[in-house]
């Protein structure tokens, strides 16, 4: 499918594309200047519905979406300095899910920056090497695993390592954490 454009001024009689963006344009016009008989109250709700028209998997995810919305939450993003990872921290928190809980080190601020944050501290990043939370989180996971044979100091070197024992620690000790 070609994008709107500079070769592409005239789409095709059935692309898809047309159905939310002429009938929402057509649907605005006619509220604002009076002619519509049913003014549409509220625009975006009035795409989401098109867009649920032409793909039923859109009115399902609609509805997941606006869950999340309405009770946001912290979500964990264990390794938080890799772009895709930052790309899906950045999108969570702008389309107001939630708030991102990135673990990187101190320069995931300056890839934040990168990516196109105005304002990077806005985002909690927790160091697994350097946390006040890594003491709790070797205390939980070697409780777990001192019967199978796992010392203290290779839990330790874990964490300390590992960006994602560090975080399913978090995740398994949740609230306590914070």
């Amino acid at each position: 499918m070609q994008s709107f454009g500079r070769d592409y001024i005239i789409p095709a009689p059935f692309d898809p594309r047309l159905m939310e963006v002429v009938a929402s344009a057509v649907a605005e016009a006619a509220g604002r200047t009076g002619v519509a008989q049913k003014p549409v109250a509220d625009i975006d709700d009035y795409r989401a519905a098109l867009r649920a028209r032409q793909n039923p998997t859109v009115s399902v995810l609609s509805l997941a979406y606006e869950a999340a919305k309405a009770n946001p939450k912290r979500v964990l993003f264990a390794e938080g300095e890799e772009p895709n990872v930052l790309r899906a921290a950045i999108a969570f928190k702008e389309a107001g899910y939630g708030t991102p809980v990135l673990v990187g080190r101190e320069e995931t601020y300056d890839l934040l920056k990168e990516h196109g944050v105005e304002n990077p501290r806005e985002y909690e990043v927790l160091n697994s090497r350097n946390s006040p939370l890594v003491g709790r989180a070797v205390d939980y996971i070697y409780k777990k695993h001192q019967r199978h044979g796992m010392l203290r100091r290779e839990v330790e070197r874990l964490v300390n390592q590992d960006r994602n024992y560090f975080a399913a620690a978090m995740l398994a000790l949740g609230k306590r954490m914070r």
